[in-house]
């Protein structure tokens, strides 16, 4: 026996669902159960998404840089009281060199001062020590009569008159052209006495007549 077709039912005649498949004109029907998502509201939510998540790493990140901003500005004012410290340090130890510079000075000053009057001594004592050695070369070549009177008016030739006369009484030979250097110097002390140096042999020597008179 064969078996029956039944004829298939016509679109207008179908009392079936229609499938999401089907191109319907009218889904109020078919869609209620289904829930229904936009394809550009999931565009928007990621972007939101994406969005609050670089705003977390940005917000993280200026906390982290607002740290190591503070720790280094801590580290700045840090080293800053230290090179102020260490300026007020090398600032004290410049003022003690300075003074003990200036110190140095004043006694360098001194020494020279005492150098030049130890110099100036030692040059006095020279010139004392040539005069003192001259005055004895004199006197080896002299000879000195003491205990002459002294005249009220008395020259030159007054004085070279006795010197000649007392030569010629010691036998010694002199003449007027010998004494041309005789010279009188006058001094106050406690006593009287008449010096007078008279030239031996051909030395050219001054004779000097030093009239000491007792006050």
């Amino acid at each position: 026996m064969p078996p029956k077709r039944t004829q298939p039912l016509s679109p207008s005649t179908s009392t079936a669902t229609p499938s999401c498949t089907q191109s319907v004109t009218d889904l109020s029907g078919v869609l209620d159960g289904v829930t229904i998502r936009s394809k550009r509201l999931r565009e928007e939510e990621c972007m939101t998404d994406f969005m609050g998540g670089m705003m977390n790493l940005l917000r993280e990140f200026k906390n982290e840089q607002n740290r190591k901003f503070d720790a280094l500005r801590d580290s700045i004012s840090g080293i800053q009281v230290q090179q102020k410290e260490k300026l007020n340090y090398l600032q004290q130890i410049t003022d003690e060199i300075r003074k003990q510079n200036d110190a140095i000075d004043l006694e360098n000053n001194e020494l020279k001062e005492k150098v030049q009057k130890i110099e100036s001594t030692a040059y006095i004592r020279t010139l004392e020590n040539k005069i003192e050695v001259m005055e004895r070369q004199v006197r080896c070549s002299s000879i000195e009569i003491r205990n002459v009177p002294v005249m009220k008016s008395e020259s030159k030739e007054d004085l070279l008159n006795i010197v000649l006369s007392i030569s010629t009484a010691l036998n010694v030979k002199a003449s007027a052209s010998d004494n041309s250097g005789l010279v009188k110097l006058l001094m106050s002390l406690y006593y009287k006495a008449l010096i007078l140096t008279v030239p031996i042999g051909t030395i050219r020597t001054m004779v000097s007549l030093r009239l000491l008179k007792k006050k």
